[in-house]
């Protein structure tokens, strides 16, 4: 199983982190670039794969300032290719007038 990663304008974003919980085993994270194969997760180019033994799972991904989405992996699914596009996170922060500083 894969996940492909796309960022907004394409190609992957500069780092992804995933974290596995598999319902047969412990939970798993690797950071994409960078780490090596974890148990059952691999960094691809552009993604990750995901050992089919370790499904059904909850797979979490997250890219620095983007929402993080859980994908519900299932065990009939071991064949599919997911594409994930991270959704940037935009904060807004308004000042209202001056607060008091508390020492």
């Amino acid at each position: 199983m894969r996940v492909e990663v796309v960022a907004e304008g394409g190609g992957a974003p500069q780092e992804l982190r995933a974290v596995l919980a598999s319902q047969s085993g412990p939970i798993v994270t690797i950071t994409c670039p960078g780490d090596s194969a974890a148990a059952s997760l691999q960094c691809l180019a552009g993604g990750l794969a995901i050992d089919a033994n370790a499904v059904p799972a909850d797979l979490t991904l997250k890219a620095p300032g983007c929402a993080f989405p859980t994908l519900a992996l299932a065990a009939d699914a071991t064949d599919r290719v997911f594409r994930w596009t991270p959704t940037r996170v935009v904060r807004q922060v308004r000042f209202e007038g001056w607060a008091p500083l508390l020492v």
